[in-house]
């Protein structure tokens, strides 16, 4: 449970006991941990468990009864303003700011969970889905009931059609709260956002020419075990300077060894070859630059008898209302949206395909 244990401990729950969300209160689900920590004692004194562990748990209680204590759907209402800062592989180590308007909830914050992505846990909608093979990824069914009139409306996909035999075979899952935020204590970073982090926060110098675009090609690499992929990094990185950049490297040595260190303590928290974890192995479903997340349901396949259809649309979600490099930035007031500019030029590329099929392997 190493990796996920360190995770959780760098987690925003990691003030919350592990109880508190993988049991809950009550004398059922207390019987039922135990029952399954049995199972698992056994795995591991006899050394029979997957690498990497299985993802989605199909015995955890339903959100409402833990996440909902603290985190209240009414609650829901604002919007907010997310941004972020990239780094890309070049030279320079060039920064690329884009700002969202977040819309969690409505414009205005009386409308309840009216409008926005938290619309999906409104007490009056209910939101049931299919996924092939019950992973949560490739989903190819959708229903919406609403509660309050007993409209119903049924979604299908045209990517992943689904037989109506397999259909009646089903138990359709209802959305909650876990179906996006499925990583809220065990989230593992990709190379370019752990190293984004570490070089925002000046534990990796931008001033050393190419860094990112080194640490990218050795980070790329599957290792087989921790002490190996620490010592190759090491060697990589200081070996490209050593080589390439000589002069540069004997006059800022110290530079590239503390960035070395940092680079290497950040794949330590987010990689762990010995039980095969890595980003990629457990996608986070918020977004859908890694991963298709939103786009799993987003993406105008899903379509009802009536001609309704779920909406690939991004401002559904957000507008972007800045982005650019800092010193050259464009902005645009909160109720309009810059059209998205990719800060590498690749045409009309990122119009006709998801972010993540390219994303997910660009580190």
């Amino acid at each position: 449970m190493e990796p996920e244990h360190t995770a959780y401990q760098n987690s925003p729950h990691a003030n919350v006991l592990c109880v508190e969300c993988h049991v809950g209160s009550g004398a059922s689900w207390y019987v039922k941990s135990k029952i399954s920590g049995l199972h698992q004692v056994i795995a591991v004194l006899t050394n029979d468990y997957e690498k990497p562990i299985g993802t989605p748990l199909h015995d955890l209680r339903p959100a409402r009864e833990t996440c909902e204590v603290c985190h209240w759907p009414q609650k829901f209402y604002a919007r907010s303003l997310w941004t972020n800062k990239y780094f890309l592989a070049d030279s320079a180590n060039t920064e690329w700011d884009i700002m969202l308007n977040m819309k969690t909830g409505p414009e205005y914050s009386g409308l309840g969970l009216r409008e926005g992505i938290h619309w999906h846990i409104n007490p009056n909608v209910n939101i049931e889905y299919i996924s092939e093979e019950d992973k949560r990824e490739n989903i190819t069914y959708v229903k919406y009931t609403n509660i309050s009139t007993g409209e119903e409306v049924i979604y299908r996909s045209d990517n992943h059609p689904i037989e109506d035999s397999l259909l009646a075979a089903s138990e359709p899952r209802t959305m909650d709260c876990i179906d996006c935020h499925n990583r809220p204590s065990h989230n593992y970073n990709s190379p370019t956002v752990y190293f984004d982090k570490i070089m925002l926060t000046g534990a990796v110098s931008k001033d050393i020419p190419f860094i990112k675009k080194v640490s990218m090609e050795i980070l790329r690499e599957t290792f087989t075990s921790k002490d190996t992929a620490l010592q190759k990094i090491e060697a990589a990185i200081k070996g490209y300077y050593e080589s390439e950049h000589s002069e540069y490297y004997s006059n800022n040595k110290e530079l590239i060894d503390n960035s070395v260190a940092s680079i290497q303590n950040a794949f330590s928290l987010n990689t762990y070859p010995e039980m095969k974890v890595t980003y990629d192995v457990y996608p986070e479903h918020i977004g859908h630059l890694e991963s298709d997340g939103c786009f799993r349901c987003h993406n105008d396949s899903f379509k009802s008898e009536n001609g309704r259809f779920i909406t690939r649309d991004c401002n559904l979600c957000h507008t972007i209302v800045g982005q650019g490099n800092p010193d050259k930035m464009a902005f645009t007031n909160i109720r309009e949206t810059l059209t998205f500019e990719h800060p590498v030029d690749i045409g009309t590329a990122w119009l006709e395909a998801n972010c993540s099929e390219c994303h997910k392997y660009l580190y």
